[in-house]
């Protein structure tokens, strides 16, 4: 067969193709479509435990039913405290704060607000002088 016949052949069963949707919710219909898929030797893993994976999943969960949230009006990355709650929320979303919570996932330590202004205050001219040129 040549390339060009079988470009044809391609586009006419393309265009003939049936297609259709199957729900996941329709057990029925589901299961006629799924019964011959078979999972690849690639795929399968005799180490799997979904025992321990579920037990971890309960420790993760009663973890999570014992966290408190803290009545302390401070943040402990900007080491700087509020006077109430309104404010603490209007902190968190300053670039100062972003700043600061990005110096402690690199293992470094935070800057003051002012220190940050100036930090922030060379990349502003910085990048004003570039976007010039």
């Amino acid at each position: 067969m040549s390339p060009q016949n079988s470009q044809e052949s391609t586009k006419q069963h393309s265009a003939t193709m049936d297609y259709k949707t199957y729900k996941i919710y329709d057990c029925e219909e589901l299961s006629d479509f799924t019964e011959c898929i078979k999972i690849a030797q690639c795929m399968k893993s005799d180490t799997y435990n979904y025992s321990s994976r579920q037990d971890a999943s309960r420790e993760a969960l009663a973890r999570l039913e014992e966290l408190t949230v803290s009545e302390k009006l401070l943040c402990s990355f900007c080491n700087t405290s509020f006077e109430d709650q309104q404010q603490q929320r209007l902190h968190y979303k300053l670039d100062w704060h972003r700043y600061n919570l990005k110096q402690h996932l690199g293992g470094l330590g935070p800057v003051s607000e002012d220190n940050f202004a100036q930090v922030a205050g060379t990349c502003r001219k910085t990048y004003y002088i570039k976007s010039l040129t």
